[in-house]
């Protein structure tokens, strides 16, 4: 029921060629929609994106959950964002929606958004959290070893990792200007899953000391 909300919400958004694809334990259908059906155990929703982005065929790959929506003309800027000029030479073709930040570049606006924790290491700076990433196809096969986020989390800190890497390599992330999120769904008993948190943050710790302790040199492999 909640995904029918998004699939409504896409199809009336952006009105050019998509595939919609939707990893979930019920089916859903709908206009541009490819469902793939969730086996037990769900242990949270990395596997999903990873797996939905190996049955994906377009240049730009969008994410988004079962609760929230865009504006209209929200992914058509992102994507004329990413094939700028801006990106032309950049490695990481990546940005974040969902932001209220009203500039461009902005990597280095952080004061009163949620930003990363880096643990202490020397090699960082404050990045925002990169919730909702919107790649050029390229970036996942050439870049990021043909994940979205690194298959090791489950549920959480995935979107710490991607910026932190990004800035590591010395391409902050940006955020698409203007790009708030809007709600289309709300299940009023959900709750947002805590049972797999240790485990992410000991994983997202030791890739951020692993890499700025030389160890790790990619973002995967």
């Amino acid at each position: 029921m909640f995904a029918s909300n998004v699939v409504r919400n896409i199809n009336e958004t952006y009105k050019f060629e998509k595939e919609i694809l939707i990893y979930s334990p019920q089916e859903v259908h709908g206009e541009n929609v490819k469902w793939y059906k969730e086996d037990p155990p769900a242990e949270g929703c990395v596997k999903g994106y990873n797996y939905l982005y190996e049955k994906s065929t377009g240049d730009f790959i969008v994410i988004v959950n079962d609760e929230n929506g865009f504006r209209p003309g929200t992914i058509e800027s992102c994507i004329s964002f990413l094939a700028s000029p801006f990106f032309l030479n950049r490695k990481l073709k990546v940005m974040s929606v969902g932001s209220d930040i009203r500039s461009f570049p902005n990597s280095e606006e952080t004061d009163g958004y949620t930003c990363i924790s880096a643990f202490g290491s020397s090699a960082s700076r404050n990045y925002r959290i990169c919730g909702y990433p919107v790649f050029h196809r390229s970036t996942i096969e050439e870049q990021l070893d043909g994940y979205i986020f690194h298959p090791e989390f489950k549920h959480h800190y995935g979107d710490h990792y991607l910026p932190f890497y990004a800035g590591f390599i010395g391409e902050p992330l940006h955020d698409c200007p203007s790009s708030e999120l809007i709600t289309v769904s709300k299940n009023e008993f959900a709750t947002s899953r805590t049972d797999t948190d240790e485990h992410d943050a000991i994983v997202y710790e030791r890739l951020v000391r692993e890499l700025a302790t030389g160890k790790r040199n990619s973002y995967v492999n």
